[in-house]
C-alpha cells in the first residue's frame, strides 16, 4: 500500500492459454479494476484479455483526468487457432469515453477494430499525438475519434495492414488535422497505392514526413 502513490503509469495486458474455454475470473476482474482505480496514474497500457471490447475496461476507470497517455493494444491476439472463436480485439469509442480524457495528450490503438458513433456535442480533448497500427473502422467515421478537437493534433502515425483501400483512414484523417507538423505512414496492404499526396491535400505547417 505504500507503494500506490508512487505508481504514475501502469501496461497491463493479462492473457489466457491458447485454446482455453475460460475468460478472466472474477478474481481477475477484481485486481483489474482494482489496478485501473489507482490515483495519479499518467500513462495507461491495455492489452490481451482487456483490448476485446476494451470500452468496458475504460468504462471501470474512475479517475482519468491525470492521464496524459493512452494505449489500447490488441496485437497479441492474432493466433488463427484463438480467433476462430473468440472475438477480435475491438474498441468503441463515443462521448462518454472522451469526455473523461480531458488531459489526454498522445492516444495509441493498436490491432483493433474501432466502432466510432456521430457524437452530439463536440470534445473538449487536446490529443498532440494519434498512432493509429493496423486499425480498422468498421462502424463510423474516423473523423469522429476526436470530433471538432482535431486543431491540436501535432503528430500522426498510420501503418495499415488492410488489404483494400488502406489510404482512406488517412485521406479522411489530413482533412481534420489542419495543425499537423509530423506525419508517418505505411502500408503494407496489396491495395496500396501511395497516390495519397496526389490529391490537394493542404498541410502548411507540415514539418517531418
Amino acid at each position: 500500500p505504500h507503494l500506490l502513490g508512487l505508481v504514475q503509469g501502469i501496461d497491463l495486458r493479462p492473457t489466457i492459454p491458447v485454446g482455453s474455454c475460460f475468460a478472466l475470473s472474477e478474481q481477475d476482474m477484481t485486481s483489474v479494476r482494482f489496478i485501473l482505480n489507482l490515483k495519479g496514474l499518467r500513462t495507461v497500457t491495455i492489452g490481451g484479455e482487456l483490448a476485446i471490447q476494451a470500452e468496458r475496461f475504460i468504462q471501470m476507470m474512475s479517475d482519468t483526468r491525470t492521464i496524459t497517455s493512452l494505449h489500447v493494444d490488441g496485437s497479441s491476439i492474432e493466433d488463427s487457432e484463438v480467433l476462430c472463436w473468440r472475438q477480435l480485439p475491438s474498441l468503441e469509442w463515443n462521448e462518454t469515453i472522451a469526455y473523461r480524457f480531458t488531459g489526454l495528450r498522445s492516444l495509441k490503438l493498436t490491432g483493433l477494430q474501432l466502432s466510432l458513433s456521430d457524437p452530439p456535442l463536440p470534445y473538449a480533448m487536446r490529443v498532440q499525438e494519434l498512432i493509429l497500427d493496423d486499425v480498422t473502422v468498421p462502424q463510423g467515421s474516423i473523423q469522429h475519434l476526436c470530433h471538432e478537437s482535431w486543431d491540436s493534433v501535432r503528430s500522426l502515425v498510420v501503418s495499415s495492414k488492410a488489404a483494400d483501400n488502406p489510404d482512406e483512414i488517412l485521406r479522411d484523417l489530413l482533412e481534420c488535422c489542419i495543425n499537423l507538423e509530423e506525419l508517418h505512414y505505411e502500408s503494407c496492404g496489396a491495395g496500396a497505392r501511395g497516390d495519397i499526396f496526389m490529391e490537394d491535400v493542404p498541410l502548411p505547417s507540415l514539418r517531418a514526413l
